[in-house]
């Protein structure tokens, strides 16, 4: 696969001799038998290795998803510094993706921890709300939902009912994504969204 995808035996090189290269050939095997266009395997492999450095990973080691947030926070960080991405949150976006998809796929992700089920349940039925009496597109739904969970996941206080919540606490999630380098259009989409949520 790698000699399909790269001719710069430099390139060709790094990925070959790489951490991780056999399972990193069988994703991207896997991906290419899916039908995944040359562009997307060619990004899938520089990625990944850079997941695989990053993580440091060992043979069959169970990787848990807060380890490869820290990796992709600390990538991120790295690529601002040195010019190639000036906002964090894409690049961390990317390394996130990329490493989910390929540990899934290798069976060494351990599953996140599923939402306490009353919020998982207010989440279903606010979906299904703004499906039935807003007619917005499935796509538009997720984005909203997503970024309610994402609220939802870090609250420092989450044993305390939402009809209590104030609005300092959603003012230290929008400031928390604005830190982390969210564009001023994702920082309305995050806020928008959790004012439908709330309302």
């Amino acid at each position: 696969m790698f000699e399909s995808l790269f001719h710069y035996p430099r390139v060709l090189a790094r990925h070959v001799s790489g951490p991780l290269a056999e399972e990193r050939r069988r994703y991207l095997d896997h991906r290419a038998a899916q039908g995944t266009p040359r562009s997307t395997l060619l990004r899938y492999a520089t990625e990944l290795l850079v997941v695989a450095s990053s993580l440091e990973l060992k043979p069959r080691p169970p990787v848990r998803p807060g380890q490869i947030q820290r990796a992709a926070r600390r990538w991120a960080r790295r690529q601002r510094r040195h010019g190639p991405a000036t906002v964090l949150h894409w690049s961390e976006r990317q390394f996130v993706q990329v490493a989910t998809a390929g540990l899934k796929f290798l069976g060494w992700l351990v599953p996140k921890p599923r939402l306490g089920l009353p919020f998982e349940a207010r989440l279903q039925r606010w979906a299904g709300a703004l499906q039935d009496r807003e007619s917005l597109s499935p796509r538009t739904i997720a984005k909203y939902r997503w970024w309610a969970q994402q609220f939802l996941q870090r609250r420092e206080r989450p044993s305390v009912p939402l009809r209590n919540l104030s609005v300092v606490e959603v003012d230290a999630f929008l400031r928390h994504l604005g830190d982390r380098g969210l564009s001023r259009a994702s920082l309305a989409t995050a806020a928008k969204s959790l004012r439908r949520f709330f309302h």
